[in-house]
């Protein structure tokens, strides 16, 4: 007697991916060409020299970049950079946004942000990105560039989780991210006062990571080469730029999200970071692409000397 079948199906989860390309440029630079300390919002940075030579400093770390090499910066990494060289320098530079989580998370546990031009990471990806700027340039279609983009980043993926296997990530530089990351979460999250703000918010991410309050200011310290505090500042800032330009908040409204029960501290505060208020910043800025990409600790300062 034949067995009888049944229907079978095996679902898979939904997908959903959003990669967006921000500032990508190619161009020359001499002394005395500075671009001033700054961050970026959820995106990290490639960034190569195709002549000559730079200094960039990341975090705390200062590296001499040279022809053929190449700098992946992760996102919320305070960076700058300069030339020096009287030869001056030709670049390309692009910032990637990605909402995939575990591979921002790959990004920072690597702890390694240069490359050398014959390091594996450079190998793999040097042809990928010439074929990317080869593309920009030419004006290709934007599934050429996603397509491209993708296959690059699938390869660095698979690169970054070999490393991992091979050097698992310390605990220390786990706890200085998941620190960082409930800091953003607290600057970003809406609020609806001011109370929503722990009095002593080190403290109490401290509790919840099952650490204490000086190991935690100890650790992070050492990780990023400056205190929670000024990465809570940083945020703060770069929040309240993102929220002006994006939306339609009031001051007021904007104010309070980022943390402050009195819109005229804001302002002033706001004023400092910038050399403008909210209001002015708002209508100077709003047509400019690039704040989406840069967050500079000093706006006054981003344009080369």
């Amino acid at each position: 007697m034949d067995r009888q079948r049944k229907n079978s199906e095996r679902m898979f989860p939904t997908i959903k991916s959003e990669l967006y390309v921000y500032g990508a440029c190619a161009g020359e630079a001499y002394p005395p060409w500075r671009c001033q300390r700054h961050l970026h919002h959820m995106m990290f940075e490639l960034n190569l020299v195709l002549e000559g030579s730079q200094t960039v400093i990341v975090g705390n770390r200062e590296y001499k970049q040279r022809s053929g090499e190449l700098l992946l910066i992760p996102p919320m990494q305070p960076h700058e950079a300069y030339v020096d060289d009287p030869a001056g320098m030709r670049y390309f530079v692009m910032h990637v946004q990605l909402d995939d989580p575990a591979f921002l998370q790959l990004l920072h546990d690597s702890g390694k942000v240069y490359f050398a031009g014959d390091e594996e990471v450079n190998l793999l990806l040097m042809p990928e990105l010439e074929s990317i700027m080869g593309l920009l340039s030419d004006g290709s279609s934007r599934i050429s560039v996603f397509h491209k983009l993708y296959g690059m980043l699938d390869k660095l993926e698979k690169h970054l989780l070999r490393e991992r296997e091979r050097q698992p990530v310390s605990p220390a530089n786990t706890l200085a991210l998941r620190i960082a990351q409930s800091i953003e979460r607290m600057v970003t999250t809406p609020k609806d006062d001011i109370s929503a703000w722990p009095a002593d918010w080190l403290e109490e991410i401290s509790r919840k990571l099952n650490s204490t309050r000086k190991h935690s200011y100890r650790v992070f310290q050492r990780q990023y080469g400056m205190s929670p505090r000024e990465y809570m500042t940083i945020l703060r800032q770069q929040e309240a730029m993102q929220l002006l330009l994006g939306g339609s908040d009031t001051v007021e409204r904007i104010a309070l999200r980022v943390g402050y029960d009195n819109p005229q501290s804001f302002i002033r505060q706001f004023a400092k970071w910038t050399g403008a208020t909210p209001g002015e910043f708002r209508r100077n800025r709003r047509s400019q692409e690039d704040i989406y990409y840069l967050i500079p600790l000093e706006v006054q300062s981003m344009n080369p000397t």
